[in-house]
């Protein structure tokens, strides 16, 4: 019953937007230069998703602001916090700008106040994968881990890391970031914002790892404590616990992340 509610209330949000994704249409037309569809794609978030279909070619992925789709309420002492809309859209079409030019997100191709259209990539992302290779579990963490790094490098933080939240190739050597829907709270500076990062990316992994690989993140550990400077290292965990839960109640885990940071020893 809750997921029929959800998805009555999921299309009637699609519904009330019409216009506006009619309006939408008639622009993207100039900046594709050919007739174009709407495919939704999937109906989690605080936007309408969009694959975008070029003589039935996937060609673009489309993020159009719904304000009749409600957000899920954040408890305020949680590390990150949902963005107004605008705030929303320029956090992402900055990632996807300065990501793009190392290769770590989609490229942008086009926004307007309300939207921001990006490539296209045949990519599956990471939680698929590990759905259907769960004794790979180290392996993909240790991926996604060392792309976060690439993109702390670059000055962006992620702050909703998740293998759903990264694209790859079947061949899984190129990955890529996407949803920057998600702000850090106030009063996190960028050492615990990149400290987030890496918790979150296992705390929203750990429900889908075997149980027999639980003791198996030697090489995960060794990873972070390379990738990680002494001001991360150093840095104050205590705004980013209430998001980390599940990852403190495992013991063998929680015994890894002290090894690397300072204040999880505390």
């Amino acid at each position: 019953m809750r997921a029929l509610k959800r998805w009555v209330r999921y299309q009637y949000a699609e519904h009330k937007i019409t216009q506006r994704r009619n309006s939408i249409r008639d622009q993207l037309v100039e900046v594709l230069g050919e007739k174009i569809s709407f495919h939704l794609s999937g109906n989690r978030g605080q936007d309408s998703i969009y694959i975008i279909h070029c003589d039935n070619v996937p060609k673009a992925v489309l993020r159009l602001v719904n304000p009749y789709r409600k957000a899920k309420e954040t408890d305020t002492a949680m590390p990150y916090m949902p963005l107004a809309a605008n705030e929303r859209l320029s956090r992402e079409w900055d990632a996807y700008q300065r990501g793009a030019e190392k290769g770590l997100t989609p490229r942008v191709l086009w926004r307007c106040d309300d939207a921001i259209l990006c490539e296209y990539l045949p990519y599956d992302n990471l939680h698929n994968k590990l759905l259907k290779h769960p004794d790979d579990f180290w392996k993909f963490i240790i991926l996604a881990s060392q792309r976060l790094g690439e993109l702390h490098d670059v000055g962006i933080t992620h702050m909703d890391a998740s293998l759903a939240n990264i694209l790859t190739n079947n061949s899984l050597n190129h990955l890529l970031f996407v949803d920057f829907e998600y702000g850090p709270n106030k009063g996190l500076d960028i050492w615990q914002q990149r400290a987030y990062d890496y918790l979150r990316l296992l705390e929203s992994s750990i429900k889908f790892m075997p149980l027999n690989k639980n003791t198996e993140n030697k090489a995960w550990l060794e990873l972070l404590l390379k990738l990680t400077d002494h001001e991360t290292k150093q840095a104050d965990l205590i705004p980013l616990l209430p998001a980390l839960t599940r990852l403190r109640a495992n013991s063998c885990l929680w015994l890894a992340v002290q090894q690397i940071f300072a204040a999880a020893r505390i």
